[in-house]
């Protein structure tokens, strides 16, 4: 009896687990479509902003290596 009820607990919650890991391919599938259509209609916002975290970035890096090197 107890083996019985144990197999019968593991299956609901692999269906469980199941319903949720497809929920949550969905919902990243949504977000996926919704942020490349948002880059796709702000392409210069989005490259301007690319470009300056990526200039920030190595600033930020230039100081720390010369703050090492001294």
């Amino acid at each position: 009896m107890k083996t019985k009820d144990i197999l019968e607990q593991t299956d609901q919650t692999a269906k469980q687990v199941k319903s949720l890991y497809n929920r949550a391919v969905e919902k990243t599938c949504e977000g996926s479509k919704a942020a490349d259509e948002l880059l796709h209609h702000h392409t210069y916002k989005t490259l301007a902003t690319g470009m300056l975290m990526g200039v920030v970035t190595g600033y930020i890096l230039a100081q720390k290596c010369r703050c090492c090197s001294r």
